[in-house]
């Protein structure tokens, strides 16, 4: 991404979280209310055409077109879902590694208690904190930590924003390791590691490579278009690999088919919904 331009990639699933929100999704009681808040200029303007637009289908075409947009809020879902399940667990932490527009903080009454340490790249953050003003309190204690993945210390910035290395922790890292290269991502699996105490666990999404070429010349366009190439589409081998390099075990790892089924919704085929894949891992023994 540029360096002093909010992510557009971060505004698109805000788009897509917005869009689901008003009904163009499968995925049953969507919701998502705060997402259309951080749309600005063409995406604020996309959002209201669209949902016009699709409100004016009739049902059987509503249900068509909402599989064009369900990778994304299938995967929201599926990982609303584990994160829930870790606080449940005892993970008094949430740390939203390169964390976007996300809005759990507000819409997840689940997270009452915890503390939410916002990660992500300072002109993004400096983008959404103003807008973040508008919305309802938080329903947990809310911390914003600015990182550059690609320069800083994950771990500093996260000591200096009260991280407790020794109380469980759950990590959701949503849509940004394939913007990453092998050492950025390895680097901080690492820090990731060595900030996760006894029970914590980490949430990672992540898209393999797609089997037709059209298709990743494709995407690759769109996404360098936006100055956000995708430098890192990984099989679930290699991923694996990374993950236990910085001791980490995989408890599992969803493709689309699971994540539907887990949220129950339909999965969508093509495109974005057979690259995308949804792990939870634990730490290993040290």
């Amino acid at each position: 991404m540029k360096p002093r331009r909010a992510s557009s990639t971060a505004q698109m699933v805000a788009l897509w979280r917005a869009l689901a929100h008003g009904g163009a999704t499968s995925v049953p009681a969507f919701h998502d209310p705060y997402a259309a808040a951080f749309l600005r200029g063409g995406f604020r303007l996309a959002h209201a055409v669209s949902q016009r637009g699709f409100a004016a289908l009739p049902a059987a075409q509503r249900a068509k077109a909402a599989e064009g947009f369900d990778a994304i809020p299938i995967r929201v879902a599926v990982i609303d879902r584990l994160l829930l399940d870790a606080v449940g667990a005892g993970c008094g932490q949430v740390v939203m590694l390169g964390a976007g527009f996300d809005t759990r903080a507000w819409r997840l009454p689940g997270l009452t208690g915890t503390t939410v340490f916002e990660v992500d790249h300072p002109a993004t953050q400096a983008a959404k904190r103003p807008r973040a003003e508008a919305l309802p309190s938080p329903h947990s204690a809310l911390r914003w930590v600015p990182v550059d993945f690609t320069r800083d210390s994950l771990s500093v910035r996260l000591a200096e924003a009260g991280h407790r290395v020794e109380e469980p922790t759950v990590w959701v890292w949503e849509g940004v390791v394939m913007y990453l290269e092998d050492e950025a991502l390895q680097q901080s699996l690492e820090a990731v590691r060595a900030r996760s105490a006894e029970g914590s666990r980490l949430i990672l999404h992540y898209h393999e490579p797609s089997g037709r070429a059209l298709e990743r010349l494709g995407r690759r366009l769109a996404f360098s278009t936006l100055s956000e190439p995708q430098l890192g589409l990984r099989s679930r081998l290699a991923m694996a690999g990374f993950l236990a390099r910085a001791r980490f075990g995989v408890e599992v790892d969803l493709g689309i088919d699971a994540q539907a089924e887990l949220v129950g919704a339909r999965a969508p085929r093509g495109g974005v919904a057979e690259i995308s894949r949804v792990l939870l891992a634990r730490p290993a023994s040290r």
